[in-house]
């Protein structure tokens, strides 16, 4: 569980940061296996009901890069449940 300790907030911390706030992509890339996904969910524009979308982590550097140097985002955790 140590290793999961650590990655968990290094990735908070790169994608959290004020708008204006360039982040370090290449330290996000490193936090994840080359065939990674990851799993955004939420409402897309003009619907109400929440779905999950499955990106590699290109992709979504691609979706959110922008938006967060724009606005601004930031992320921490609320809890967590790990099965092995």
């Amino acid at each position: 569980m140590a290793s999961l300790d650590a990655v968990l907030p290094a990735i908070y911390d790169v994608i959290s940061g004020p708008a204006g706030q360039g982040r370090d992509w290449d330290r996000f890339r490193s936090l994840f296996r080359p065939d990674a996904r990851m799993i955004p969910v939420g409402a897309p524009q003009g619907e109400t009901r929440p779905r999950a979308l499955f990106v590699s982590v290109e992709d979504y550097i691609q979706r959110v890069d922008g938006l967060f140097k724009e606005r601004g985002f930031f992320e921490r955790e609320i809890g967590r449940a790990t099965r092995l």
